[in-house]
């Protein structure tokens, strides 16, 4: 599917996923979401991810939340197609080296 095609949250997921990262929809506190993750792990029967930003709507667009990086500002694009790729962007970086 080409990116400009990203219209629906629907559409979106499936790019995600085609693009190994899970991928999911969310209605909650925060609206209209999609929740992306990365790197997953298992603890026994307990399945995770590392890494996990979520994609809102607002009434711009997009925002991305990166949980990896609470305190860093929320990132807000106009299109659908320009937030999954900043959601990946975001996944493959990862959080910020506390160390450095």
């Amino acid at each position: 599917m080409p990116l400009a095609d990203l219209e629906t949250r629907e559409q979106a997921v499936s790019f995600l996923r085609e693009r190994g990262f899970h991928a999911f929809i969310r209605d909650w506190a925060m609206g209209q979401t999609i929740g992306v993750a990365s790197h997953p792990f298992r603890h026994h029967e307990i399945e995770g991810w590392e890494r996990m930003v979520y994609v809102a709507a607002s009434s711009g667009g997009w925002v991305l939340h990166n949980l990896m990086r609470p305190d860093a500002p929320n990132l807000e694009t106009s299109s659908l197609r320009d937030a999954c790729e900043c959601a990946i962007e975001a996944l493959r970086a990862g959080p910020r080296d506390s160390e450095s």
